[in-house]
């Protein structure tokens, strides 16, 4: 069985040797098509990438760029974050493919972890997706308005009389 696809293609530019470089679309329809290249032209307009780079491919490029300067310390958190949390649930995902709501579950199954650990998270995300929103790889940082998820806090009891000497006996 052949399929029928709806070709269309606009000029960015020159390649180096001369010839036409072209952004191309398809669609299965011809209003499909026209919908598909008015978008591009409009992405291409207002400097956007419409590549298909996958979350992981930009945060190992965010990392060494955008957090160059950053301290080892702070570099290693990051790190760890992208590879134990964001990596393996959205990493093969593509940019422009990420929802908020995607990135909101992501952090609503952290609720067995410590708030700092999930508040962290969500900086680490909000820094990720605001980087390529700024790099023209997405055109809207979808992490901006994702919320913390409610988290039971433990209730901490206090120290007894015995406790609270050794801890004062201690420090001095």
């Amino acid at each position: 069985m052949k399929y029928k696809y709806y070709k269309g293609s606009f000029v960015i530019g020159k390649k180096a040797d001369g010839t036409p470089e072209r952004v191309y679309v398809r669609g299965k329809t011809k209003s499909e098509r026209d919908e598909k290249l008015s978008e591009a032209k409009r992405l291409y307009a207002r400097g956007l990438q419409a590549g298909d780079i996958t979350v992981r491919e930009w945060a190992q490029r965010w990392l060494s760029v955008y957090k160059a300067n950053v301290s080892e310390n702070m570099k290693l958190q990051h790190s760890a974050r992208l590879r134990y949390d964001v990596l393996p649930a959205i990493g093969s995902l593509r940019m422009r493919d990420i929802r908020p709501s995607t990135l909101q579950q992501l952090l609503n199954e952290q609720k067995g972890g410590k708030r700092g650990t999930v508040t962290k998270l969500r900086m680490t995300l909000r820094d990720l997706f605001g980087a390529a929103e700024v790099e023209g790889i997405i055109e809207r940082n979808p992490a901006q308005r994702i919320g913390l998820p409610e988290m039971s806090e433990k209730a901490r009891r206090p120290l007894t009389e015995t406790e609270r000497e050794t801890v004062w006996a201690v420090a001095w």
